[in-house]
């Protein structure tokens, strides 16, 4: 499945921010964020596939 990478920056008070994010693609078909996902108008994608990131 696809997901998020957070960098984040981490202080000795405990607080964390994050600075940065982006998206690992899974390369699947059937998650709904990749980029080999097909179109949905060719197959039912609410019954098929992963709706959020894991």
């Amino acid at each position: 499945m696809c997901y998020r990478r957070v960098t984040t920056i981490s202080y000795v008070c405990g607080h964390v921010v994050p600075v940065s994010a982006s998206t690992v693609d899974c390369g699947l078909t059937n998650c709904r964020y990749s980029a080999n996902h097909p179109a949905p108008s060719t197959h039912n994608c609410v019954s098929t596939c992963s709706q959020w990131y894991g």
